[in-house]
Parts: C-alpha cells; sequence; structure tokens
C-alpha cells in the first residue's frame, strides 16, 4: 500500500512543481547574453523593476519590466534575445480614438483601471481593466479590443469577497 502511494506521489509531483515553476523571479545577471543584450539596448537609461523567467507553451521566456518616460513597460523575450511580447500602460487619450470610443460605450456601470497596448507578432491590440462602480478593490471586467475598436474578447469576475462568502456558505452547507 506505501509502495502504491509513493508511486502516485512520484506521478503527481512533476505536475505539482511545474505548476508552481510557471513564473520565477531572477536578477538581470542570469539572463542569457543575448536576452541580456537586447534588454540593454531597450531599456537605455531606465530602472528595470521586474524580472522574471516563466515557461509558456512549452518555451522558456524572459520578462522584463521597467519605467521608461511616464510609461510602465513589460517586454517578453524568447531564450536568443527576440521580444515576443511587448506592453505598455497608457492613459486612455494614447489609444487611437476608435479604441477609446469602444471602451468608454463598454464601460457602463464600471470604473476605467489600467489600459496596457499589446505587441505580439506585430499585431496590436489593448488590454483594459476596469472595476465596478464604486468598488475599487475588485477587478471585474477585463476586455480586449482591436485597434479599429472592435471587442475581441469580454470577461467579468465576480468580487472575490462574494466568491470568499459563497465557499463559506457552501462549508456551512455540507456540515449541517
Amino acid at each position: 500500500m506505501k509502495k502504491a502511494i509513493v508511486t502516485t506521489a512520484a506521478l503527481f509531483l512533476p505536475l505539482l512543481t511545474s505548476q508552481a515553476d510557471d513564473e520565477k523571479k531572477i536578477t538581470t545577471a542570469e539572463l542569457p547574453a543575448a536576452v541580456l543584450a537586447t534588454v540593454a539596448k531597450e531599456t537605455p537609461k531606465t530602472k528595470i523593476s521586474a524580472v522574471s523567467i516563466e515557461k509558456e507553451d512549452g518555451k522558456v521566456l524572459y520578462e522584463v519590466t521597467f519605467e521608461k518616460g511616464d510609461h510602465e513597460h513589460e517586454i517578453k523575450l524568447n531564450a536568443e534575445g527576440k521580444i515576443v511580447e511587448r506592453e505598455t500602460v497608457i492613459a486612455l487619450d494614447e489609444a487611437p480614438e476608435k479604441v477609446r470610443t469602444a471602451i468608454v460605450g463598454k464601460l457602463k456601470g464600471h470604473k476605467l483601471g489600467k489600459i496596457e497596448k499589446v505587441v505580439i507578432d506585430g499585431v496590436t491590440t489593448f488590454e483594459v481593466e476596469a472595476t465596478e462602480e464604486g468598488d475599487d478593490d475588485a477587478e471585474l471586467l477585463e476586455m480586449e479590443f482591436s485597434t479599429d475598436g472592435t471587442l475581441i474578447s469580454k470577461h467579468e469576475d465576480e468580487d472575490e469577497d462574494e466568491d470568499e462568502d459563497e465557499d463559506e456558505d457552501e462549508d456551512e452547507d455540507k456540515k449541517k
């Protein structure tokens, strides 16, 4: 019986550790030379605020976050130093007019939070986070728009406190 438990644990341990190791904070000194060269070129005279390594779709990527001007930037690079994704936090008035109009039109009952201009493989989209009016603690609405203002995706999350209350209610019901 013990052998079966140990064997089962050994089979699932790699799955658990791979999920836990999806993103790991590292230092710039731990970046491969090609990645470091690109980062140095992209971030002259800027302070890097975070560096991490992660696995995405089976590929190792390096994520670097930094401030440049008034904007927060994040770049993801492969091991060869090629930028595969770029995110820049922008203000609403920096988005194209069609995107601004679309965002404002979809915010009914929500307060605008953060807008990120995202470029992946040369394709630009705008990711928007908003909170329910009067509830600044919960991210309730996430939307993605194309450059022409078309809504690509929309995801609404319930308030985390409400989820916890529902879980507690379910636990109480199970005890009865």
